[in-house]
Formats: C-alpha cells, structure tokens, sequence
C-alpha cells in the first residue's frame, strides 16, 4: 500500500480529478474511445463535480461509463448512484445516451437484474480506469465484510446490505479488477481506524485486495490517513 496523501480534501479532489482526465485522454489516443466506472459516495461526488466542469482535454462523446454498484432502487431515487454521477458529470459534459451503461436494467428480480448484467459485462473489454470509494468498515462498491461473492461472476446481487438501501447489485472483485489502473479514494478522520488497521495486515477487509494490486493508486487525505507512519511527502493545497 502507497499512498499519495494530500492535507486536504479539496487538494485531493483536485488532483484525483486532473488524474482521471489523465488517464481518459491516453486512452482516446491509444485506442479512440475509454471506459471508466464509477464509484458512488460523498468522496466521488466531489470529485465528479470537478470532472463535469472542467473536462480538460477529454472527448466525452468518446467515453463508456459503468458503475462498481448500484442501489435497487428507481433510477430518479437520489439514492441511485447513476442519478448523482448524470447529475453532477455526464450531464455537464453532454454525455450520449448510448456512452452511458447503467447496472441496473429494470427493478424485477434483483438476481435476474444480476444475469443480465453480468452476460453484458462479460462481452465489455477491460477498463480503463475503475473508480473505488472505501466506508469506514473497509467496504468497497457494496463488497460487504463476511459477505460471500461467488467467484465465478462478474455481477452479483446483494440482497442483505448492513446500509440502506439493502438491496443493490455489484461488480465483483474479479471484475472490478479488469481495470488497467484502479483508483482508491478516501477522505475524513472517520477512516483512520480503517486504516490503522489496514497497515496493520488485517484480513477480511474487502478493499484491501485492490490495494496490492500493480495497477492501483491510493488517494487518500491526511486526515484519514492519520498521523502514523505518515509518508515524508504529503500535497499541500
């Protein structure tokens, strides 16, 4: 785990929105068109609302967005994480409809909405950039502590979630680490016993296997970092 600590959030914002357009740009360059998913959260929406007023030098009419996971819930719910990112980042950009790639489908059976889901993502090329928020309890997307994914899939139905709304589908660890590079986010004093306990070496903890990963990037401000073994170069705003 190496973290890039910012001492505040707003510069964390900053500089994870700048590196986001970063990773777009290249891949249009590379390969004409790029694909991002989405985190839901407070942490994300910060930054989503960076994105969507500045889109640098990004072709958003050449950018697929997906979601790690999704609320069971209507699409205009505020709680839908698709509502907050069309509100706050494809709608300033002017998004095509067809760029946009909701998890869920139509609310009739959470687990069936899960099939379908995952039959799309298995003919989705890998990513270029995922997305992840992390909870105080080390959640991420809505991978759960003590919760079993199946390791086959690509999409699962959660059908107990210890938050509300209880019912959400999600990307599993085996897709969500189809992202040539993953970004870690993470802001607030209320995350530093996470990780605590993640330098620690704890098991269990659902994010923590993303963090080992080659292709991750740990953002985190310093107040959920906090004060032990602090790395020497922290970002001032």
């Amino acid at each position: 785990m190496n973290p890039t600590v910012f001492e505040t959030p707003a510069a964390l914002f900053d500089s994870l929105a700048e590196a986001v357009r970063r990773i777009l740009v290249a891949a249009q360059s590379a390969r004409g068109e790029a694909s991002i998913v989405l985190a839901g959260g407070t942490t994300p929406a910060a930054v989503y609302r960076r994105l969507g007023e500045n889109p640098g030098a990004v072709d958003p009419r050449r950018v697929g967005f997906f979601w790690g996971d999704e609320r069971w819930a209507p699409v205009d719910d505020p709680q839908r994480n698709e509502r907050l990112a069309r509100q706050t980042w494809l709608a300033p950009w002017g998004v095509p409809e067809t760029n946009v790639h909701p998890l869920i489908d139509r609310l009739d059976d959470p687990r069936a909405a899960a099939q379908r889901a995952d039959g799309r993502l298995a003919r989705q090329p890998d990513f270029d950039l995922v997305l992840l928020g992390v909870g105080e309890d080390g959640h991420t997307a809505s991978l759960f502590p003590g919760h079993s994914v199946n390791p086959n899939a690509q999409v699962i139905a959660v059908l107990d979630a210890p938050k509300p709304p209880p019912v959400r589908l999600t990307l599993t660890p085996r897709a969500l680490a189809r992202g040539r590079s993953i970004f870690v986010l993470a802001a607030g004093e209320e995350k530093s016993i996470l990780f605590r306990r993640l330098r620690n070496g704890e098991k269990g903890i659902p994010v923590a296997p993303f963090l080992d990963l080659p292709g991750t990037r740990l953002f985190v401000d310093r107040a959920a970092w906090g004060s032990e073994n602090l790395p020497s170069v922290v970002n001032k705003s």
